[in-house]
């Protein structure tokens, strides 16, 4: 066991090592080469910021809010500009010089110590937590005139590789029986998770013996529950488009709590596990009236709290979050008063005094900050032992309030988008591990080159494969072989399907009812991906747009399959690189497409389909970019997006447009499956598809067929 976990923690620190090396160099070679401009062109960077409101955070974190001064580069409506800024991630404030606010120069380098955490945004201001207020925030001009304010800078965020890391030496720490390690699960599940014990299942319930808290499941979700229930130390749900995997893991939630179990909910972005948490508050019609008639399966009343920073704010998550769990405990009330007191000693810090007069007051802060800290943990202590369910990011499960903290199950979500490393933060603090994802759609993002990948392969060739004869351990051999061809993209999901095979059949629960899609709209994704076996529910089987409340029945929104076809129409592709672009990357983009999606935009509009039910996504950020110009001063409500930016999204309708148009055949990224699988499936009652059919479909086997499935089963047009 020991060369077998070695070997693999060996090449997933080498890769996450290279990982990091990409992100850092494409940050500083961006804020090396660009203007203060160009960065807030790309999104990386916002100018002209002032803050507008403190206060003390959990921890006694600086939480600052920062609003659009007046200054050259704004728009003057106090709303932000376009940008990339989502919660969680790192940003570093800096003075914005005269020069800089010009737009004139390079951007100096970023201070990595005045970076915090953005833990909100939205159109007019962004939120972010800092351990201290920096002084460039402290000092900044709060008048909102002339060009003074901060720029906001998006950095690398080395705290999740360093997490990663640390979990994998701990992992390693382990299964050497080395010291004090951070692993509480069993040697059973770290050996079922490494091929070296098979996983087992106990005595599966019965379906009509097992009180359902939702009533609405149908016949393979139940299944994936009562097998999750019954299994002793893994399982999988694999979830196709619309299948109600967010349902069945609320549904396993709730059964594991019953039983006495405490449960860790995890997934790899925020939003994934905002959108489990307001699953588990959300009753279903028919679990409410169970509920009302007295049925205790269905009232069962949970303990939630969920850590870190929320990507929606709205009240059905942000009254779980530590922070207000915190309000309400027994201890609650002196943390309130700890921080209203920071606070107040906050306000005269902003306050103009001398220089003495303001290193006091700091120094106040600081001591009421360890006091505060101190307080706190006690508190958080009391709330975290009351609640059955703790949920929070992979990343977050390796902060301080949860060190010490012990579960019998995590569940993680949309596993097949986490990078395994990151897993393992939460697989080592619980007894039994459910990975709930669809391997059939886009895996974690990824950036190292193939030359880091390859000197990582190399390195791990090196690495003793096991003990020589006699009683040489070939499997272990073959298997840390096979790391040298794992990469990032390599997900705990696809390695676990790969390793137990042979016992798929109860290891894994595949959900196959959807109720998302019009049944023409899921049929290529079924065949290709999912044996044919995915079925669309009676209630969105025929559904379609003129079915919505003010839409009128027209051709356009009584189709649920558009296929526009630019083959004979000359949309040529073009290439579009950033100006001045520091990574020397450039995108595609098709003006000719673009005008054909906005013509069919303005036609659902008209028929009465409101803009907020309609998405327009795209493999290229080129051609986001376009279409933003062309759409949004219109339809700002529209969303527009790349395809793998709408991952684990739908709309009602949707615009896809495949941009690739040329004489040779090439189609880039198109040739990923499952970033084809993502794009086909967003729709729900109306897809509309724009592709030069005779490109894509002329080199690609994938995309022929996909093009002839469009040719057989869509309405089709011809652009002209």
């Amino acid at each position: 066991m020991e060369p077998l976990v070695d070997a693999f923690v060996a090449r997933q620190q080498q890769l996450i090592a290279a990982e990091l090396d990409v992100e850092l160099a494409e940050v500083e070679a961006v804020q090396r080469q660009s203007t203060p401009s160009q960065l807030q062109r790309r999104g990386l960077a916002l100018r002209a910021l002032v803050p507008t409101a403190r206060r003390t955070g959990l921890g006694g974190k600086a939480i600052v809010t920062f609003e659009l001064g007046f200054g050259p580069g704004t728009r003057g409506d106090g709303r932000l500009p376009a940008h990339t800024f989502r919660v969680g991630d790192i940003h570093a404030a800096a003075k914005q010089a005269a020069a800089a606010a010009a737009g004139s120069g390079t951007s100096p380098p970023p201070d990595t110590d005045a970076s915090g955490v953005v833990i909100r945004v939205n159109d007019r201001s962004l939120v972010l937590a800092f351990d201290e207020e920096p002084d460039v925030v402290t000092e900044c001009d709060t008048t909102r005139r002339g060009g003074g304010g901060l720029r906001m800078l998006k950095i690398a965020n080395r705290t999740t590789y360093h997490r990663m890391t640390t979990a994998m030496a701990a992992l390693g720490q382990f299964v050497r029986h080395e010291g004090a390690h951070a692993l509480v699960c069993p040697p059973g599940l770290v050996d079922v998770l490494f091929g070296r014990a098979a996983p087992r299942m106990g005595a599966v319930p019965p379906l009509d013996a097992v009180a359902w808290t939702d009533p609405g499941l149908n016949g393979f979700q139940q299944t994936a529950v009562a097998r999750a229930l019954a299994a002793e130390h893994l399982f999988l749900i694999h979830g196709p488009p619309g299948t109600g995997k967010t349902a069945t893991c609320t549904e396993l939630i709730r059964q594991l709590v019953q039983r006495g179990q405490r449960v860790l909910v995890c997934g790899p972005s925020n939003i994934s596990v905002d959108n489990v948490l307001e699953r588990l508050e959300h009753r279903p019609p028919r679990a409410a009236a169970a509920s009302r008639a007295g049925s205790s399966a269905a009232s069962v009343k949970l303990g939630l709290v969920r850590v870190g920073h929320p990507a929606r704010v709205i009240p059905v998550v942000r009254q779980h979050t530590l922070d207000a769990r915190l309000g309400t405990s027994h201890g609650g009330g002196l943390v309130q008063d700890l921080r209203a007191e920071m606070d107040g000693v906050l306000a005269k810090i902003q306050k103009p005094k001398h220089r003495a007069e303001r290193r006091d007051l700091w120094r106040e802060h600081r001591t009421l900050r360890k006091e505060l800290r101190v307080r706190e943990a006690r508190a958080v202590e009391e709330v975290l032992a009351e609640s059955q369910v703790v949920l929070c990011t992979l990343s977050g499960a390796a902060t301080r309030v949860l060190r010490h903290s012990a579960f019998d199950v995590v569940i993680i979500d949309e596993i097949a988008q986490a990078m395994e490393a990151e897993c393992w933060i939460a697989i080592a603090k619980a007894k039994k591990v459910i990975l709930a994802g669809d391997h059939c759609q886009l895996p974690p993002t990824i950036k190292s080159d193939t030359k880091a990948k390859a000197k990582a392969k190399a390195m791990l060739r090196t690495a003793p494969a096991g003990d020589g004869p006699p009683g040489r351990d070939t499997a272990t051999e073959r298997a840390v072989q096979d790391w040298a061809s794992m990469t990032l993209e390599t997900t705990l999901f696809d390695r676990q399907r790969r390793l137990h095979k042979a016992h798929l059949s109860t290891l894994m629960t595949r959900l196959e009812i959807q109720y998302r899609m019009n049944e023409a709209i899921m049929g290529f994704s079924s065949r290709q991906f999912y044996d044919g076996k995915l079925q669309a529910d009676a209630s969105v089987r025929d559904h379609v747009l003129a079915d919505l409340p003010g839409v009128a029945r027209t051709e356009l929104t009584t189709c649920p399959l558009l296929y526009i076809d630019t083959s004979h129409a000359g949309m040529d592709e073009a290439r579009e690189a950033d100006e001045n672009d520091a990574l020397g990357t450039e995108s595609r983009l098709n003006h000719g497409e673009a005008d054909v999606v906005v013509a069919r935009l303005a036609a659902l509009v008209d028929a009465g389909v409101a803009p907020d039910q309609i998405g327009i996504i795209t493999p290229y950020a080129g051609q986001v970019g376009v279409l933003k110009d062309r759409v949004l001063d219109e339809f700002p409500a529209v969303e527009i997006s790349t395809v793998d930016g709408f991952q684990g999204r739908e709309k009602e309708a949707i615009l896809l447009s495949l941009v690739r148009s040329n004489d040779t055949g090439e189609v880039g990224f198109l040739s990923d499956t499952r970033r084809m699988n993502v794009a086909l499936t967003r729709a729900r009652r109306h897809l509309c598809v724009v592709a030069n059919g005779a490109c894509i479909g002329s080199r690609n086997a994938f995309l022929a067929q996909m093009v002839e499935w469009l040719e057989a089963e869509a309405e089709i047009e011809y652009a002209s």
